[in-house]
């Protein structure tokens, strides 16, 4: 992954490791281990969904400036993902080839269920031993990440839940139910839909322009400038789209969700810049 400090734009590179799907076989292990799906840790068939799992694994590396999940080891791993996001569902174990490697299958009242191994239960047949206890994950649940940065708006708030909403999107642990990636492209997060309260007219206006460098062609990649190429104009216009949405919702007199009042201080201090 490269970063360019200077417009915030972030590139992500090297997929020499990349394959088709077809070419998927039950068993093969991809993906380094803090960012390796729970179908694959599991065994289970795959496809492109834990793409969206990386994805997500991207996102809070991110936002949270180290890893989601600070592992070196699959069931320290797997232990973090039980954890933060809870245990993949009966049905799914049951069908892993490596279930019995993390897990203890139990008979219950209802039938039969599993339970995460502990450390020394794992250790038992494990060719690599865990040493000391499993670390917790770093957070204790995915809602604690409207809590890592402070607010200045109402507008930032909800712009943190949706990204809240579309990491915990991004992150289920049954692949069946996780984004696809259409889905993500046109979640509220990225289209900024969530943003057309007038109240936030300044917050989508800035949001706006710091993304502008995503839809921008990088002159440097053949060595001259394409600003007034077709494809150019088409991301201007797209770029553009969410504002213009917002003027012709402010003029047509559409309703709006109204803002939290433990935000109205907040919020006014954004009337006061100049449009």
């Amino acid at each position: 992954m490269l970063a360019n400090n200077d417009d915030l734009k972030v590139k992500l590179i090297d997929f020499g490791m990349a394959f088709q799907d077809s070419e998927v076989c039950p068993g093969i292990v991809v993906q380094p281990v803090p960012y390796r799906a729970p179908e694959v840790l599991l065994g289970l068939p795959f496809s492109y969904a834990i793409d969206m799992w990386g994805m997500g694994c991207v996102l809070m590396y991110l936002y949270l400036k180290e890893h989601l999940f600070t592992v070196c080891s699959e069931f320290k791993m797997i232990s973090q993902v039980v954890k933060l996001l809870g245990q993949p569902e009966d049905h799914l174990l049951a069908k892993g080839l490596y279930t019995r490697k993390y897990f203890v299958e139990v008979n219950r009242p209802y039938g039969p269920a599993w339970r995460l191994k502990t450390p020394e239960e794992y250790n038992l047949d494990a060719p690599e031993k865990i040493v000391g206890n499993t670390e917790e994950p770093l957070l204790h649940s995915l809602d604690d990440l409207v809590n890592i940065h402070k607010f200045t708006s109402s507008a930032e708030y909800e712009d943190q839940l949706q990204f809240l909403d579309l990491i915990k999107s991004l992150l289920n642990v049954n692949a069946a139910k996780r984004i696809s990636a259409s889905e993500a492209l046109n979640h509220p997060f990225i289209t900024m839909s969530h943003l057309l309260n007038p109240e936030f007219k300044y917050y989508l206006k800035n949001s706006t322009q710091i993304m502008s460098c995503c839809k921008k062609l990088d002159s440097t990649v053949d060595g001259h400038s394409d600003a007034g190429s077709e494809e150019q104009q088409k991301a201007d216009n797209m770029e553009r789209q969410p504002y213009e949405s917002l003027k012709c919702q402010q003029s047509g007199g559409g309703k709006h969700h109204t803002r939290s009042q433990e935000w109205e201080h907040l919020e006014g201090a954004q009337h006061q810049q100049p449009d």
